[in-house]
């Protein structure tokens, strides 16, 4: 066990840290319950085209129960399909179907609600409280003689802090031609679904992302690294100190909180090679540092590295990539339980969540063809500025 962390597994806290290894050790429980559904979809479409071949061969082949279940369901759904054509609207089956996978999606390359966590709320707009932090920093004397009256605590929570949870939608389109001619046209649905859910969390990512990037929302909780001393400089800046005093200016509150550090891809790529930081464990280890162990290093729950892109430039011009989540580090202090009342840095306000509808236009193309909508509604919101600190300028 490494003599500074708390952490059994050494041999994973060194090595080459690509983006994929990196989302593999940030798989949430979320992301993992996404891919198991997903994967048993997969499946069930895996198993209808090994029955139906083995059917088509031999009308009298042996077919396990629960294959033949499988088979029988699936294809149900793929003759509602085709043969629902003509009717405005979708089967609620289908629906069904893909709305779980909609609200189970993730993406490990997005690390925004793992910061700003999804509070689901009753109402698109509403009010939500704001705590005073010196209720929680200056106390009266708890000390009574006989006879004495006891010190009374005063709360004092804004009230007048609102959201408005905006609509959010994306569609993507499947021709009739192409799901008459699929042997699974489930499949080309789960897809689609699968294309707009994926474009609604980038939107997601985004939104957060540019929140918890700008520096007006931490109030006095900002630094600007000076010129000369950012992180990839020729005197390497110090970056222990500048994260020590991020780290060590966040407030914490009532609640149970994770302290949670991000970064974009670019400034970890520097931490886990700075000279700095691998002074730290150089009689421990030895290797470029894994997120885990630059987390441990200063004392946070988690450092997640945000890897998502973006293409800057407009349609019609050469594609221009860039990273979502720029050249920053960040703290936040992360409620565990999110609810719009418990003291977090930030919530990412969410009504009803998400949801899939599929509707079938006679007038798209030849024969028309369906259109696969998922939808939801949110707004980031910072809560708490004190309980984050961001560092700008980390990279020249």
């Amino acid at each position: 066990m490494s003599a500074i962390l708390d952490i059994p597994d050494t041999h994973k806290l060194f090595g080459d840290w690509t983006p994929e290894t990196i989302a593999r050790m940030q798989r949430t429980a979320r992301a993992r319950e996404f891919q198991a559904t997903h994967e048993r979809f997969g499946t069930s479409l895996t198993v209808y085209d090994r029955v139906a071949a083995e059917l088509a061969a031999n009308s009298n082949a042996r077919i396990p129960d629960k294959e033949r279940e499988i088979f029988e369901k699936v294809s149900e759904a793929q003759r509602a399909l085709v043969h629902l054509r003509d009717v405005v609207g979708a089967p609620p089956h289908v629906d069904a179907s893909l709305s779980t996978l909609s609200i189970r999606f993730a993406n490990e390359d997005f690390i925004g609600t793992q910061i700003m966590p999804l509070a689901m709320v009753a109402k698109q707009s509403d009010k939500y409280s704001v705590y005073s932090d010196r209720d929680y920093l200056a106390y009266p004397s708890a000390d009574i003689g006989p006879g004495g009256q006891v010190q009374q605590l005063q709360t004092n929570i804004d009230q007048t802090a609102s959201f408005f949870c905006a609509g959010k939608a994306l569609e993507e389109y499947v021709d009739m031609d192409n799901i008459s001619n699929a042997d699974a046209p489930l499949d080309l649905l789960g897809n689609a679904n699968y294309k707009a859910n994926d474009g609604l969390e980038w939107n997601r990512e985004k939104e957060i992302a540019t929140v918890l990037t700008t520096s007006g929302n931490y109030g006095t909780n900002t630094t600007a690294i000076a010129a000369g001393s950012e992180w990839d400089s020729a005197g390497g800046g110090a970056p222990v100190k500048d994260i020590q005093d991020a780290v060590g200016s966040c407030l914490g509150g009532p609640g149970p909180t994770q302290l949670v550090g991000w970064c974009g891809y670019n400034v970890y790529k520097v931490l886990a090679r700075h000279p700095e930081v691998r002074d730290l464990y150089k009689y421990t280890g030895s290797g470029l540092a894994s997120p885990m162990l630059i987390a441990g290093i200063f004392g946070l729950d988690k450092l997640l590295v945000g890897k998502a892109w973006q293409d800057t430039a407009n349609i019609g011009q050469t594609i221009a990539l860039d990273r979502i989540w720029g050249e920053y580090f960040g703290v936040a202090r992360v409620s565990t339980v999110p609810k719009k009342d418990n003291y977090s840095f930030g919530f990412c306000f969410d009504w009803q969540g998400k949801m899939t509808d599929v509707t079938y236009d006679r007038r798209k193309s030849r024969r028309g063809g369906y259109y696969v909508k998922v939808s939801d509604a949110w707004q980031p919101k910072v809560v708490a500025a004190r309980a984050g600190f961001l560092l700008t300028n980390c990279l020249a």
